[in-house]
């Protein structure tokens, strides 16, 4: 009788999508994206998007794009600010080409001409976690109005339940300690979690926040994710803040400095709000996870 032979099915690699498009100036966090991809076995790919609403914006006189000067005729205005467009994308495509080859971890680009929204990120192809950006303030495009705002992408990739969402706000430090909501739910356990591999990446401490309203059930939780994370050397803080808003959360991310705020995806109301209310109170970056 011969013997059956082993399984030689790979479980899939992670992959984790970085949407670049000439608005977003966060290059800094490149590398602490990259960090995450090498400690969680992912491939990185660039999603380099060439936003023709961008480009249109040229044929306009008053379209007043600080750090750009137009003169002579208008074909050759809208030459230069294509021109500029995509040399803002191969500056992101470098960057995360060479803090991907440092790390040894696989990338790979897609370009795509549109706009940049839910759709298109879903067209691209399945992804563990996707990465936003927003404008950064010195970037020619910063000012420019947008028909979707990357706010409104990141609330409704992560509403969809398909995709984890990691909005960087723009000159926020990616390290620092985090601030984790948690809600007993499956994506509570992968919020903290992630929560602990970027905390490995970045040096921080961790804070959960424990959104129930009775003591033994909080209790029992900060004893689950104790086990969860048990052996990863994780500095850990419980906080007890029963029904906690998007405010209460945010509040808890100022008082901390946190570099980043964590919600799982399955909190719909407050992660919606979570994502507007930090970066208008110009607070942290912000990760979604489903």
């Amino acid at each position: 009788m011969n013997a059956v032979a082993p399984s030689s099915e790979q479980p899939p690699r992670r992959r984790i999508l970085v949407a670049l498009d000439a608005a977003v100036g966060n290059l800094a966090a490149v590398d602490l994206v990259a960090d995450l991809a090498a400690r969680l076995h992912a491939e990185l790919t660039g999603l380099m998007i060439e936003d023709d609403d961008l480009a249109r914006l040229a044929e306009y006189a008053d379209a007043g794009l600080p750090g750009i000067v137009f003169s002579g005729r208008r074909p050759a205005a809208t030459g230069l600010l294509r021109h500029a467009l995509r040399a803002r994308l191969a500056a992101g495509r470098h960057a995360l080409e060479s803090a991907a080859a440092r790390r040894r971890v696989r990338t790979s680009f897609e370009v795509r001409r549109g706009r940049l929204d839910a759709d298109m990120i879903a067209d691209a192809g399945g992804a563990d976690l996707v990465v936003l950006g927003g404008p950064a303030s010195h970037s020619p495009f910063a000012g420019l109005p947008r028909a979707v705002s990357v706010e409104a992408v990141a609330s409704a990739l992560a509403m969809a339940g398909r995709h984890s969402v990691l909005l960087l706000r723009p000159g926020a430090h990616p390290g620092g300690p985090l601030v984790v909501a948690y809600d007993g739910s499956s994506a509570g356990d992968r919020a903290v979690t992630m929560a602990a591999d970027l905390a490995e990446v970045g040096g921080g401490g961790v804070e959960v926040v424990l959104l129930s309203n009775r003591l033994d059930q909080s209790r029992a939780w900060g004893h689950r994710i104790a086990d969860l994370l048990a052996g990863s050397g994780i500095h850990l803080r419980f906080l007890d803040l029963p029904k906690a808003d998007a405010n209460d959360l945010c509040r808890v991310a100022r008082r901390d400095r946190a570099g980043l705020l964590i919600v799982p995806a399955g909190l719909k109301t407050v992660a919606g709000e979570v994502v507007s209310t930090v970066l208008a109170a110009g607070g942290c970056s912000v990760l979604l996870v489903r």
